[in-house]
């Protein structure tokens, strides 16, 4: 294969990345929501408890202290979720989603589905599945090392 015909997946993968997020953004801003904080709802959401602490979801959503902090506290502004110190810790900050919250979410859900659907429309159910395996693999070659 020359050069030409060649095109850098990296650079695709980045370019499909940017245009999901675009994507997301606008049609979360269209129900008040943040990317970011859809991916929060979502983390609890997933949760049995719908609870988390702040260093939990610092951890999984890979952010960091100052953002969580301020992405919590806009959360809680929209009565999406509400903070309260643990039980067992007055120095461990939790979230709780509230019903608001949940709402959102589902909408988020419904939203992302949609959003995969378009994005795999061109793909048949056998390449679809194709592509899930080889990006699995490249996710897991590039975590391992």
């Amino acid at each position: 294969m020359s050069q030409e015909q060649r095109e850098d997946c990296g650079l695709m993968i980045k370019q499909l990345n940017d245009t999901l997020k675009r994507q997301a953004n606008n049609r979360m801003r269209t129900v008040g929501v943040t990317l970011v904080q859809t991916t929060v709802l979502m983390e609890l959401y997933r949760r049995g408890s719908r609870t988390a602490s702040l260093k939990e979801l610092e951890r999984e959503l890979h952010l960091s202290q100052s953002t969580i902090a301020d992405v919590i506290m806009r959360m809680e502004q929209k009565r999406l979720l509400e903070g309260f110190e643990a039980p067992y810790d007055r120095r461990i900050k939790l979230v709780r989603l509230l019903p608001e919250g949940e709402n959102r979410c589902r909408e988020a859900r419904a939203d992302q589905q949609a959003a995969e659907d378009r994005l795999l429309a061109p793909l048949s159910e056998a390449e679809q599945l194709q592509l899930r395996d080889f990006l699995r693999r490249m996710l897991d070659s590039l975590q391992e090392g």
